[in-house]
Parts: structure tokens; sequence; C-alpha cells
């Protein structure tokens, strides 16, 4: 979502430049992203799925990865498999 908002290649120099401003972006997606999952699961039963591929490594080194992506998408998978959120055919508990 973040990169859909800002492009890949002016993200990753921002958080070199400006990381604060990255971090405040990914919060704000992150809301936005259990928003839109809580939505979804109260209209369809379940809910949608969940990938990343922009910021898994190679896109990112394994320090800016744990930095900039793991926090906010371990909150998505936290908030979602306290809501009976299943990751393909598995339950995540």
């Amino acid at each position: 979502m973040a990169v859909g908002m800002r492009g890949y290649e002016a993200l990753v120099l921002d958080m070199v430049e400006d990381p604060d401003f990255v971090h405040n972006l990914l919060e704000f997606c992150t809301e936005v992203i259990i928003t839109f999952g809580k939505a979804i699961k109260s209209v369809c039963g379940s809910y949608p799925g969940l990938s990343d591929a922009w910021s898994s490594i190679p896109h990112l080194s394994p320090d800016k990865f744990l930095e900039f992506s793991f926090p906010y998408a371990s909150r998505c998978i936290e908030v979602f498999e306290h809501s009976g959120w299943t990751f393909g055919a598995a339950s995540v508990r």
C-alpha cells in the first residue's frame, strides 16, 4: 500500500532520508489494512489475503525488512489472527 502511494524508489529513499515519515506512513497503512480487513470479514465472512512482495527480501535488506516491514505486517497478522484469520488452507493460531 505504501509503495502504491509513494512509489518504490521514493519510499526506499525515504527509509534512509526520513525514516520517521516512513514509520508514520506505515502506521497509517497498517490501520487502513486492519479496518479494511475487518470490513471485508463482516461482509464476506473471511479476511482478504495478505501479501507484501515489495517489502520482502531481496527488495529490502534484512535490517530494513526488520525495521520497516516486519512490525507492521506482524500487527496486521496479530489482529486478524485473534479474529479468526486463516492463511491459505491452514489456520494461524
